[in-house]
């Protein structure tokens, strides 16, 4: 293939045709020309180097951008002919693109037209291919050119039941930089994956491998060379896999998330628990929490149990469909049974045990800081799980949707109580106040708590307000009653010393730093959590973000108040404003 002429305006016309109309239109009469040149503006003084960093500002969140003829770096390509230098110049512009593949021939001018301005940079490739059961090599070919550059690339295959169809030979063993690479494959035999595993198996510095795919089969995963990864993220729809006898293989994972596969697939008993010594996050299934229990994790950190259909790009979720219908029974056990999700939302019958978590935190001696919870769960399992990870747990994340006894059952966990006179405390360490009762023992539970998320609608009938304030006040009241001077002498912010519980250094109890929370529009909880940020702001600034999306049937908005990050313009409509004043 010879080398094509490098005009944007060729780049855009193509973009613009094969988005609008599914055709493309590189050469010929039909190019546009450029527009007329305008009298000096403020921004055309701006130096290429300053210029330039404004376009890397506008370009399209997200890892793999599509070509787009109203966003970066197409849109400032096409506006005139200073600024169309200084983006061609510019290689950070096009070292990231995901190509869907439709055309053989006028998707690989695109896609060389695209890279040669990339100059030296490192490349994040993303290539979709519906192949139909028809080779598609001229594509591959012309990207695997540009593999001794690749860092981050993403494949999507559909539609290869039929023998060997295609190769990476030009790629394999030239990926010298590749450190994330994400395969989803549809309807793909195990010998046209073959060309990924041996790709996978030739890159010496791969740390990340995110598998989505329906007919995966353990030989096809454990061929893969797990034990450089650090991250790795499967999901399986209809195959089978032994996840403990993979997990085997991960000597150095930090991070794991595992959707279930087919129903009926379990881990295969082991003698010994498998020792995970690196793994810090977890991300899995409710119904693969079975697994937990052949596990050793002593540095985990983050936890998050969710249904099979929360799992993002996933893909089908039939069997989690399916497996969700109740059934009688399940409708008559759950009638006057008290779970923390609504039955609408998790499912009737998909209660989560969390005995195997509480199981693996007590068997690891590990020190949990971040729980999400996305699964129908009993009250008292809840409870359970907050008493696990008592002392050490910072961050609290509920999803779903919460009913009325729910949500009042959360937030009697979570508030301040006095003990019963003729018992002990049995949630958490005493406090013995200076401010909200002297003399006087108090208990609670997770006392370090921090962050508050709870990403579901709060129902009109329940509040969070005497939780929250609640837990604020015996927070500041220690300081309050004794506040502390600043080598100026005046006193300082309640915020300043944590208070600390009993003579045990181990437990504090922290005022909450993030608040994030979901409730429906005009709900009486509002504006009041509005002015406890402000007056807790006001002792010191920037020390409590809350954020509150209030939502209609089909409405969704967002609000902050006094809050560490200002909700921001959407990004392309900041984008546009950029160009525009630049035009």
């Amino acid at each position: 293939m010879g080398i094509l002429p490098l005009d944007p305006y060729q780049l855009s016309d193509h973009t613009a045709n094969q988005t609008a109309l599914g055709a493309v239109h590189i050469h010929g009469a039909s190019a546009s020309s450029p527009p007329p040149e305008t009298d000096p503006s403020p921004i055309s003084r701006l130096p290429p180097e300053l210029l330039a960093e404004i376009f890397i500002c506008c370009l399209p969140e997200g890892r793999f951008p599509a070509p787009c003829v109203t966003a970066a770096p197409l849109l400032p390509a096409h506006i005139c002919k200073a600024w169309r230098s200084v983006a061609l110049s510019t290689p950070q512009l096009w070292s990231a693109i995901h190509l869907h593949h439709r055309n053989p021939l006028q998707d690989v001018r695109l896609a060389h037209l695209w890279l040669t301005h990339s100059g030296h940079r490192p490349l994040s490739l993303s290539l979709s291919i519906d192949f139909d059961e028809r080779p598609q090599q001229a594509i591959l070919n012309l990207v695997c050119r540009y593999s001794q550059r690749w860092e981050h690339v993403r494949f999507k295959f559909r539609q290869l039941l039929c023998p060997p169809m295609y190769d990476l030979e030009l790629a394999m063993g030239n990926v010298p930089m590749l450190s994330t690479f994400e395969f989803h494959a549809r309807d793909v035999s195990a010998c046209n994956i073959l060309p990924i595993r041996r790709l996978l198996s030739s890159a010496p510095h791969l740390k990340e491998i995110s598998w989505v795919d329906d007919l995966a089969d353990a030989e096809t995963l454990l061929a893969l060379p797990l034990s450089r990864l650090a991250r790795l993220s499967l999901s399986i729809h209809y195959g089978s896999l032994d996840y403990i006898e993979l997990l085997d293989q991960c000597a150095n994972l930090e991070h794991i998330r595992i959707t279930r596969p087919g129903p009926d697939i379990r881990p295969t008993p082991w003698a010994s628990p498998v020792l995970l010594p690196k793994l810090t996050s977890l991300n899995i299934a409710h119904d693969l929490t079975g697994i937990l229990e052949h596990l050793i994790l002593p540095a985990l950190k983050h936890v998050r149990v969710q249904l099979d259909a929360d799992s993002s790009g996933s893909g089908d979720t039939r069997y989690s469909r399916l497996m969700s219908v109740p059934t009688a029974a399940d409708m008559i056990a759950a009638v006057g049974s008290p779970s923390l999700l609504s039955a609408g939302d998790a499912g009737l019958g998909q209660t989560w045990d969390p005995k195997g978590l509480i199981q693996l935190i007590e068997r690891s001696s590990c020190h949990l800081e971040s729980l999400t919870i996305h699964v129908q769960m009993q009250h008292e399992d809840l409870l359970a799980c907050l008493k696990a990870c008592n002392l050490s747990l910072k961050r609290l994340g509920i999803c779903g949707r919460l009913t009325p006894a729910s949500c009042s059952a959360l937030t009697e966990m979570l508030s301040p109580r006095r003990p019963e006179p003729s018992s002990l405390s049995s949630l958490a360490p005493s406090l013995v106040d200076g401010g909200v009762g002297r003399d006087e023992e108090w208990e609670f539970l997770c006392p370090r708590l921090t962050e508050l998320i709870i990403d579901t609608r709060i129902p009109n009938t329940c509040s969070l307000v005497d939780m929250l304030q609640a837990r604020m006040d015996m927070a500041l009241s220690c300081n309050a009653s004794a506040p502390p001077t600043t080598p100026e002498g005046s006193p300082s912010s309640y915020f300043d010393e944590p208070l600390s519980i009993g003579s045990s250094t181990d437990a504090t109890l922290l005022p909450f730093e993030h608040i994030h929370l979901h409730y429906p529009v005009g709900h009486r909880d509002i504006p009041i959590l509005r002015d406890l940020a402000l007056f807790t702001n006001s002792k010191k600034r920037d020390s409590l973000d809350l954020k509150i999306v209030e939502s209609r049937l089909g409405n969704v908005r967002g609000s902050s108040a006094g809050s560490r990050s200002r909700v921001r313009p959407h990004a392309n409509r900041r984008r546009s404003t950029i160009l525009e004043n630049a035009a």
